[in-house]
Formats: C-alpha cells, structure tokens, sequence
C-alpha cells in the first residue's frame, strides 16, 4: 500500500466533510434571478392561499367581534365675571385653566358616577347569548326584575337563565360549580330563593315570551362593577385649551344605552355644578334663618316689656325734649351698634384669615358692609376649594399646587392690611359717638327716669326691628339667587343615538387583512428564497463551478421504482434515452483521441461514478449510460464497488454470494463473477457479500491488477462506487478511474455539495472530471412535457428521497398546466 494512499484514507476518515471554498466558480452575489423565478414557480399558490386566509381572518374577526358604539358632547366652559376681569391678570388665568383640569376629574368622579346609576337602570342587565356573541337588552328585554333583594353577595355578577315554561311560570337556572340549580316562580309573584327575594314581570305578551328562543339570561351588578364600568368607558378630555371646550365621550356595545349614559352624565354634571355654586348661598341662608328666629324672639320680649310698662304707668306720653334727646340717643346709640358690630364683623374675618384648613368660610354678616372684603373672601373661598381639589390629584410639593398656596397667602395679607386700616377708621369714629353719647346722657339727666325707660324701650325695639327686616330682606334676595343659578358651562353638540360603530371598522379591517397576506406571502416567498440552498437546473450548475456538465436527466412524472432499473432499453427514443446519449458523447469528447481512428475512444476506458451523498442518483446513472454505451456496439461491464451497501444486483435480479468483493479478496476469478443482462454487451459484476474491510480492499494491488484485466476484456468498465461525501471509497477508487463522472439530484442535491466536488477534485488532482444533474424538470431540462425518468435510492437508510404524496403530485400537475 502506497504511504500517501495511507494519508489520503487517514485524512478522509477524519474529515469526511470538511471543504475548502474554491477559488473558482464562486455564486455571483447580488439577486439570483433564476432562483427568484423557481420560487415564485414552484410557491405560486402561496399568493392566493395567504391573502385568501388572511382575508378569511378579517371576515372571522368582524363576523365575532362585537361592534362598539360612542356618544359624546361638547361643552363650553364659561369664565366667570370676577376671574375674566381680574386685575390679577395672566395669575387668575392660570388659575382658570388649572379649574378646567379640575372640572374635568369632578366629570369622571363617583359623585356623576352615582347620579348616573341612580337614574338609570343599570343595576341589573338582560343579556340574549347567542353561539358566539351576547346581545344586551337594555330597555329591550322581554321581562324585568321589578323588585330584589339580596342578601347572599354571591348572587352578584352571576348569570341567572330565565326559561318562560308557560301560564305564566318561568324556572330560573343558575350554574354553581359544575352544578345546575333550578327555581320555579311565577310572573307577578314575589320569589324567595336562598339569599335573595326577586319579582319578575313580563313586559310583552304571553305567545311574544314563548316565541323568545334565544336563550335569556340577567344578572345583577354591584355599584363596584358598575363604578368601574362607568370609569373604563367614560372619557372626559379638553377639545380646545384655548377656546375652554371640554369633550364627554361614553363607549359601549349597545347604542341606546350608551346615549342614555352621557345624556345623564351632562344632567348629573349640571346638577353637580349648580350645587357647588349653591352651597355657599346655603350656607348663608342657613345663618339668616338662625338670626331672624333670635331676632323674633328678642322683639317678643321688647313687646311684653312695653307693655307691662303701659299697664303699670297707665301713660306713654312724653314731652317734646325728652322726645328729642331720645332721638339724638336712639340715633347715636344705632350708629355705634352698627360700629361695634362692623368691628366684631372684622375680628372675625380676621379670625377666620388664620384659619389654614381648606374649608370654605362662613362669613355671611349683615354688619360687613364692604364689597371689596366680601368679594376677596368669596375669591378666597374659590381658591381654597381648587386647592383642596388639588390636592387630591396633585402633590404637595408640585408647582401648581404650591403656586396656589401663594395665591391664598398673598390675598390674605392683601384682606389683613385692608382690615387694619378700616379697624382704625371705625375706633376713631366709634370714639367720637361715645363721646356725643356722654353728652347727651349728661344733659338728658333732669328728665324723669320713667319718661327715659320707655323712651330706651321704645328705642331698642325700633332698632331691633329694622335690623330683622334687613335679614328678611336679605334671605328674599338668596332665595331669588338660588332660583336665578345657571352652571358656568353651555352645551354646544347635544348627545344622539350612535347608528354606526366606531369599531370595528369593516373596510379598515379588510384592508389590514388584505395587507397582512400580501406581508406573508412576501415573508413566505423571501423566507423560501433565503432557504432555498439545492441545485435546480444545469444554468445553476454551470454558475456555482467551473467543472464539465456533461448533461442533465429529466425527472420522472409517473413513478418512483423500488430499486434502480435500465428504462433506456424500453424506449430508445425516449427523453431520457437522448439525455444519455448525450452524456455519451459529452464523454467521448473527454477521451484523448485514438492512435486507430477507427477505434471508439472508450476501448480500453474506466469510468468511475459516484455522488455527494445518498439519493442522488448514481447507480440509475451507471446502469443507463453502461446499457446506452453497451446499445452503441461496445462491451461493457459494471462493477459494483459500493461494497457497503450494494444496489446493483437488486437492480438486476442477480445473485450476491459473489463478486467484487470475493474478486478482490483472490476467492474468485473474473470469469466467475461477471454476469450477463438483458442488454446485449452488458455484464454485470455485483459487489459480492459485505466485507469487514472495504477501503483495504480496494487498497490492494489486486484492485489495481482487476482493473487492468478487466480494460483488456472489456471496451468500457464503469464502476460504481460508495458516495465521496460519506466514506472514503469512492475517492480511492475515482483516482484509478480514467473518467470521473459525479452525479447530482435536482431539487436535492445542496449548493455546498458542487463546492464539496470541487474541493476533493482539487487536493487529489483528478482530471477528466463531469458533472450529470439528475431529475431535472422538464421545464428546467427543455424537453417539453414528455415523460422522463429520475431515479435515486436511500444510502444507510434514506430509501425514499421523493415525495408520493397526493398534494405533491398535485402542484406538479398545475406547475405543468402553467
């Protein structure tokens, strides 16, 4: 054995796979156009399949989702008086677009949620279930629960069935569990049930309920769901900043109900609104009332006193000076009241102005008579309410809320200074009446003291009672304001019964759907291009090496065989009959021309076939070019050198005991192991039984010695050999070959396996080497739509390489049809 075939076989079995890139017949980069169109051939149907599920999709979706319907409104917020006209300027106009975000949380707040739910019914629904979807029946169902009760909170949020059985009884059905409950009642009477007591009434005829066979089902909220329903669907945002516009939205799944719940959630908002701004007026009114009953009873006392005075003096006439210094007094004696109570009045306010809560004033008091102070405290009671709004949604330490904080102090020292000058203002006046007081008492000593009692009685029920017609007058005057309140907003869109959802939207849908198979079917196509990695035509071949191509074979479109058969016998005219007389003279081109012209070149030629890997053809190819060689006059034998796993005899129906592998080992001779066939000058050498040793055989100088005796024998001696891509064999028996013929399977063989030929033809020098791509398509191999054959068999277990399957031979017959 020859020490570098050694290293050949030691390198080999180390590395049966690994290849060098070739420096030759590299793939030119950039798009394989080629390739691009035997996709969009062979994956035609996928731009029909994905946009047609894609659109089943969006019909699906739109046939099972239920539409959602919206109501809105558009409100105007209007600045009132005070904060329009500010002198405070770009301040008070901040501070009006911090309360339009403040109406906006007083509009999705449970205070609306609740008035919501106490106007409409919405504590139980009615729902009909359909297959798929569930309709509610909102004001639509054909009975209602006039009249619950419950006390087993399990009863919430459960889907109670009412079956109409007839004659005005019904059976409620109630799942618990896996487990069905049952209750039998009657329309118009009260029924009891474990926790909860009900009363159900039919709102249509007696047939109409019985003609009701969709299945009817109620159920019973809790102010909790209803709460979060109303907060999840609810939307109330600002439309223009600018213009003060708000904007109410109310989704929902069915229409009517979703126009009920914003109509009545503009109706809570304007009541809402109108007692926030009656609450101070209250307030005031509250205090009013309080005062006139303490007047009425102090003026009843002052009536009594006067007249037990009358009946005990039996007179109440006076002279004419004591009646004039009565009035001085009675007048002197009013306006320091009047100043006294000016002075407590501003105490209080002052009092109150230390106050560092956020609750609202009660400075309602006949005797503060300055608008500028009444007006400053009413701002101030607005601004404490938008900070304790704030507060709820802000934090303390954000700048709004700290910027309002400023605007508190800043007008509550503005109030104390003002407060200061006008305390000094009325003790100065206040000084100077009791200083005219004191004189006019000293000089009204002299006059009798029953004379001066009743004039004091007189005088003090005189001033009693313009001060309780002032606080009548004053109440009349609130009583006309509450009347007279507005809210500080206009409605300028009104709700309406939404006709057509907002979603799903048909048209949208369909032409996401239609989007959506067009982006599958490119990914499909792009991942299929990228995937694709097999060789499918001889222009495919050509580019990716720089070996001879010496032919293709068409592929087969009726059957597959169990084993490799001769099919060039059967029709000689046959495609693959003229594909093989191709490679034949491709072949004979190869061949050195003969010193005797009129010798064939193939006397005395060895051709050795193999492939990458199992399935790719390469006994079919040994037995038809050995059969159409043998056709053309010339004596041929095929030796079945795969002595792992042979094929030949099987092909051939001939016996196994002996042959190669038995020649080689000196068991046999030639002559007993060469077999004739049904082809005239075609014999055959089948590869014998297994032996423990195959590359040490075909090592052997007998393998060199058989070879050479066989070429002496023989015009042309092909020999099959094991595949280069798995054992080492077939590259130790190709580099004793004149010929070298490596066979390749359309639409199986990978790209990688031609860089893998290249690379072994290179590192073991062989010459006169070919390429034959089998099973190629007819519309690849240019042969029309006759018949042809492509035939490969499984190498240590991969039997069966093509595809039986119905749906296979389907897409060809509609590849062939276009």
């Amino acid at each position: 054995m020859k020490e570098e075939e050694l290293k050949a076989i030691a390198h080999y079995q180390a590395n049966p796979y690994s290849f060098e890139t070739p420096s030759s017949g590299q793939e030119e980069p950039g798009v394989d156009w080629a390739k691009v169109k035997l996709i969009f051939r062979r994956h035609w149907w996928s731009m029909l399949l994905f946009p047609l599920l894609a659109f089943l999709g969006g019909y699906l979706f739109l046939r099972y989702t239920k539409p959602l319907y919206q109501a809105e409104v558009t409100l105007k917020l209007i600045p009132k008086a005070e904060v329009q006209f500010s002198p405070f300027g770009n301040v008070m106009r901040q501070e009006w677009d911090n309360l339009m975000a403040g109406e906006l949380e007083v509009i999705q707040s449970p205070l609306i949620y609740s008035r919501i739910i106490d106007a409409l019914p919405l504590r139980v629904g009615y729902y009909a279930e359909g297959r798929i979807l569930e309709k509610e029946l909102y004001k639509t169902a054909p009975i209602e629960v006039k009249d619950y009760e419950i006390s087993d909170p399990a009863w919430y949020e459960r889907k109670i069935y009412f079956d109409y059985a007839g004659n005005g009884s019904y059976r409620l059905k109630v799942k618990a569990g896996e487990q069905t409950q049952e209750y039998e009642g009657t329309l118009g009477k009260l029924l009891a049930v474990d926790g909860m007591r009900l009363l159900i009434h039919a709102n249509v005829p007696e047939n109409a309920l019985q003609e009701f066979s969709t299945p009817l089902y109620f159920v019973f909220h809790t102010d909790n769901y209803l709460y979060k329903y109303l907060q999840g669907n609810l939307e109330a945002r600002i439309a223009n900043q600018a213009a003060k516009v708000i904007q109410i939205t109310f989704r929902g799944y069915e229409p009517y109900k979703t126009y009920e719940i914003i109509k009545e959630a503009v109706e809570a908002y304007t009541a809402v609104s109108i007692d926030i701004k009656n609450k101070a007026n209250k307030q005031k009114e509250q205090w009013l009332e309080q005062k006139i009953q303490e007047t009425e009873a102090e003026l009843g006392g002052i009536e009594r006193e006067i007249e037990a005075f009358i009946i005990s003096n039996k007179s109440q006439e006076v002279g004419d000076n004591i009646e004039d210094y009565i009035q001085a007094i009675k007048s002197l004696t009013k306006e320091k009241t009047l100043l006294e109570e000016q002075v407590a009045a501003l105490n209080k306010v002052e009092q109150l102005l230390d106050d560092t809560t956020t609750r609202p004033y009660s400075f309602f008091f006949t005797a503060i008579e300055d608008e500028f102070i009444l007006q400053n405290l009413m701002k101030l009671n607005e601004l404490k309410q938008s900070q304790a709004q704030l507060r709820l949604s802000v934090n303390e330490n954000t700048l709004l809320y700290r910027k309002s904080i400023m605007q508190v102090a800043a007008l509550k020292e503005q109030l104390r200074t003002y407060i200061a000058e006008k305390r000094r203002y009325l003790l100065a006046e206040l000084f100077k009446l009791n200083r005219q007081i004191e004189r006019s008492e000293s000089e009204f000593v002299g006059i009798p003291s029953r004379n001066r009692s009743f004039n004091k009685l007189q005088q003090k029920y005189s001033l009693i009672e313009r001060y309780y017609n002032e606080l009548l007058s004053q109440k009349i005057q609130l009583g006309l304001a509450a009347a007279g309140t507005v809210p500080d907003f206009e409605v300028l869109s009104a709700p309406v019964v939404p006709h057509q959802p907002i979603a799903p939207n048909r048209r949208n849908v369909y032409l996401a759907s239609i989007g959506t198979g067009v982006v599958l079917t490119l990914l499909w196509l792009v991942i299929q291009y990228l995937l694709h990695n097999t060789v499918e035509s001889v222009q495919d071949l050509e580019r990716l090496t720089r070996l001879s191509v010496l032919g293709s074979l068409p592929r087969s479109r009726k059957k597959d065989m169990a084993v490799s058969q001769i099919v060039v016998n059967d029709n000689p005219k046959s495609f693959v009959s003229e594909a093989f007389r191709t490679i034949r003279t491709n072949l004979d081109f190869m061949l050195p021309p003969s010193p005797d012209k009129t010798l064939s070149r193939f006397k005395n030629t060895s051709i050795a076939i193999s492939s990458t890997i199992s399935g790719e053809g390469k006994t079919f190819t040994t037995l038809n070019l050995g059969a159409i060689i043998a056709m053309s006059g010339l004596k041929v034998v095929l030796v079945d050198l795969d002595l792992r796993k042979p094929r030949l005899h099987l092909s051939l129906e001939l016996p196994n005991h002996k042959g190669a592998s038995t020649l080689l080992s000196g068991q046999h001779d030639i002559a007993a192991c060469v077999h004739p066939t049904s082809v005239e000058n075609l014999f055959v050498i089948p590869a014998g039984p297994i032996p423990p040793n195959p590359s040490e055989l075909i090592l052997r100088e007998t393998f060199t010695t058989t070879l050479k005796h066989l070429k002496e024998k023989y015009d042309v001696v092909i020999l099959d050999t094991p595949p280069v891509g798995l054992v080492t064999d077939g590259m130790l028996i190709m580099k004793h070959a004149d010929l070298r013929i490596f066979v390749l399977r359309a639409s199986y063989s990978k790209r990688l396996f031609v860089k893998r030929i290249e690379q072994m033809v290179k590192a073991h020098r062989l010459d006169r080497v070919g390429l034959v791509l089998n099973a190629v398509s007819s519309e690849e191999h240019g042969y029309g739509y006759g018949y042809g054959y492509g035939y490969g068999y499984g190498y240590y277990g991969d039997e069966n390489v093509e595809s039986t399957s119905i749906w296979h031979r389907l897409k060809h017959i509609l590849q062939r049809k276009r």
